[in-house]
């Protein structure tokens, strides 16, 4: 487990640098094509510790729009900041 979150943690902060630069606090949303990626990476990941499709792909949900709502891409972005929005949907959505 502690493996899936490091790894996770390593991605969406691939993510942000891909992404780069900082915004307005206006709501923000990844390009289709970066949330995809990150969403089936994310799914392969779980199912490969032994999670449910289903369970893994409202986490993996969760997660992105955790990260969008909050807007993690600014300057106030931490890896701290990512664990607390994994370990709250990790809560309400994997069984």
């Amino acid at each position: 487990m502690k493996l899936i979150l490091i790894t996770l943690v390593a991605v969406v902060v691939g993510l942000m640098v891909a992404c780069g630069g900082s915004w307005s606090d206006e709501e923000y949303e990844y390009p289709k094509e970066v949330a995809e990626n990150y969403v089936e990476r994310c799914v392969l990941r779980w199912e490969a510790a032994g999670e449910s499709e289903k369970d893994v792909k409202k986490y993996c949900d969760c997660t992105l729009k955790a990260l969008e709502r909050d807007n993690t891409l600014s300057t106030n972005f931490t890896e701290e900041k990512v664990l607390e929005i994994m370990r709250a949907c990790a809560s309400t959505t994997l069984e």
